[in-house]
């Protein structure tokens, strides 16, 4: 018997979404090749459908139901980090939940591309008082104990985790549906 989405989902599994955003832009401009720069947003499970984001500057950071994308069609990937200890999966929801009280900056995400191109880690935009989704995610891990990449969390694009998952640090445990194409009706009188 299939298992539901719900079902599937643990706390701290790593969800990548294509939304479809100038992060993609980004990530391109960084040399991501062009399917990982498609996924443009991460989030974080709580379990069942919760998920923990940090979102666009428009909204409040925080827990959102997945099926919110999923009624949109948005198509996105299910990873799980295989050596995170169920024990310190509750510990991950939690680090990712205080991390969710800060607001996301826009200024944070083009900070982090002039921090790519000069190669520094110096913060040009002032007192770092917000997070981006892959930032959010990727404290997270660190406070957990678990050092998935070789450079600060505010230098993490949603693409570091493609990538992570294609070198097997994560596992694919969950793809959304093909969108199916809209049925026409037409009605013949």
């Amino acid at each position: 018997m299939k298992k539901s989405l719900p079902e599937i989902l643990k706390i701290g599994d790593v969800i990548l979404f294509q939304s479809g955003s100038i992060v993609e832009h980004f990530q391109r401009k960084a040399k991501f090749s062009k399917e990982a720069s498609k996924y443009t947003h991460v989030a974080g499970s709580l379990g069942g459908y919760r998920i923990i984001e940090a979102r666009d500057f428009l909204h409040k950071s925080g827990a959102r139901d997945i099926r919110y994308y999923v009624d949109k069609g948005v198509k996105f990937i299910v990873l799980r980090y295989f050596d995170v200890k169920d024990k310190q999966r509750y510990k991950l929801g939690i680090n990712w939940a205080l991390y969710a009280n800060l607001k996301y900056k826009m200024i944070e995400l083009v900070g982090m591309e002039f921090k790519r191109i000069f190669k520094t880690s110096s913060n040009w935009f002032g007192r770092r008082n917000g997070v981006f989704c892959s930032e959010l995610i990727t404290r997270g891990f660190q406070d957990t104990g678990v050092k998935l990449f070789r450079k600060s969390a505010d230098l993490i694009y949603p693409a570091d985790y493609f990538y992570a998952y294609m070198t097997k640090k994560f596992k694919k445990v969950y793809s959304s549906p093909p969108q199916q194409p809209k049925q026409h009706t037409h009605i013949i009188t």
